[in-house]
């Protein structure tokens, strides 16, 4: 009876252990679905080549600048628009890259959100801290963000904030060009494809959406 009931109890355990198997497997293959549905939803960017020229500049007036970078043949897809807090410091960036008649942007934020750069309604906006990034995304017509931790983002806020600090100072020529060429070199180096592929990898590089201010 007692030889039995182990083989009772060895079904049994056989049969749960199978019947978990069983239960994980659909859960891991819709996971695995999904994983692949959403790499299939993300859009091919245009291919362009990497910049080798590039613009850096700031209005005296209004809070805004913008950085252009061209390819050697001198034809610019991608652009940086900034927007600058009441302390005249950037703190809103939209990448834009514009190719095949293709339009995509990225936009990033240090500190306090900065309303003048959205054109759709700010609901629920987090307070972000003085030191914090974010980066703006758009679903269904609706702004979201969200804090990130990136460098590459942080030092592209540094580089414009030293852009910023410099443009139209009255310093020495030279030393002037050499922060210049330090803060285009380093802006230069992060527009790269690869750069690109990870905004997109991570939902910040979106198709143009109109919730996204943009210049004139």
């Amino acid at each position: 009876m007692i030889m039995n009931l182990k083989g009772k109890l060895l079904l049994v355990c056989i049969t749960a252990v199978i019947a978990l198997t069983g239960a994980i497997a659909p859960a891991q293959e819709q996971q695995s679905q999904e994983q692949q549905n959403l790499e299939l939803s993300k859009p091919e960017l245009p291919k362009i080549p990497d910049p080798k020229i590039i613009s850096i500049g700031f209005s005296t007036d209004s809070g805004i600048g913008r950085v252009r970078a061209a390819d050697k043949n001198g034809v610019v897809n991608q652009y940086l628009e900034i927007w600058e807090n009441d302390k005249r410091v950037p703190n809103v960036v939209t990448y834009v890259l514009v190719a095949n008649g293709q339009s995509y942007t990225a936009t990033w934020g240090k500190g306090a959100v900065n309303p003048k750069a959205f054109t759709c309604e700010l609901d629920k906006v987090p307070e972000f801290g003085e030191k914090s990034f974010w980066a703006a995304t758009v679903k269904d017509g609706a702004l979201s963000f969200q804090e990130i931790k990136d460098g590459d983002i942080k030092g592209l806020f540094d580089n414009l904030t030293q852009a910023r600090r410099d443009y139209n100072r009255e310093v020495n020529a030279t030393a002037q060009r050499n922060n210049a060429n330090l803060v285009e070199n380093n802006i230069l180096s992060l527009l790269k494809e690869k750069s690109r592929q990870k905004w997109l990898q991570q939902g910040w590089l979106q198709p143009a959406t109109t919730c996204i201010r943009h210049f004139g």
